[in-house]
């Protein structure tokens, strides 16, 4: 039977996911009526591992939120290696060193640690910039949830880093065209922000919507 001894890499990024889940499952919601833990929004929280297209220019393997992997129909970047994947330049990780998510943006933190990470200084550098133009957490998550599935398309991080800032540094109306632009998208990170931030809507009481139960 073969078998594979794990890398120190693949045991360190294997470490590194561990502690997120773990950082990620504490930013769980709760039910202000009864208390309870938000099932479906721990669902959204769900980390995974992917290899990104070459054309990216990321090198792999990144974490990403699962929910967003999933909307790839053929599952080609979750499960298959790309044929020539680039290695990362990974360091030691040592408990003492390692990272906390933002519990008010987790995805937006999570990748921006990630390109920190994989070396894309560039795009952290970008990140943020956005960082202080989008004063709203929930802009902030949809951006990165946004930024995640153009790198899962295969869109270049040079082209989308240029993208996001071409309108004056507006990265807003950046946001809202791939969202009318991909409704499957659109509806799954309007589905997430719901829960995410559910104990901050007031206009419309979410205990009294049929997706909290």
């Amino acid at each position: 039977m073969y078998t594979h001894q794990a890398s120190h890499a693949e045991l360190s990024l294997r470490y590194l996911r561990q502690h997120y889940q773990q950082e990620l499952n504490q930013c769980t919601a709760r039910d202000e009526s009864t208390g309870q833990l938000l099932r479906r929004h721990r669902h959204y929280l769900q980390l995974t591992q992917v290899y990104l297209p070459d054309e990216t220019g990321f090198c792999s393997p990144i974490l990403f939120p699962h929910f967003i992997v999933a909307l790839d129909p053929s599952c080609r970047h979750r499960r298959s290696r790309m044929r020539h994947i680039r290695s990362c330049d990974e360091i030691d990780i040592h408990g003492s060193e390692l990272p906390f998510l933002n519990p008010s943006s987790p995805w937006f933190n999570l990748l921006q640690n990630e390109c920190d990470r994989v070396g894309a200084s560039a795009t952290s550098l970008m990140m943020s910039r956005i960082r202080r133009t989008l004063h709203e957490h929930t802009l902030c998550e949809t951006f990165a949830l946004v930024y995640c599935w153009r790198l899962l398309e295969g869109d270049s991080g040079q082209d989308l880093r240029a993208d996001c800032l071409s309108d004056q540094g507006e990265p807003k109306h950046w946001i809202r065209r791939w969202l009318e632009a991909d409704r499957c998208l659109a509806r799954e990170i309007e589905e997430y922000l719901f829960f995410a931030f559910y104990p901050s809507w007031s206009a419309f009481p979410p205990a009294d919507n049929p997706r909290s139960r």
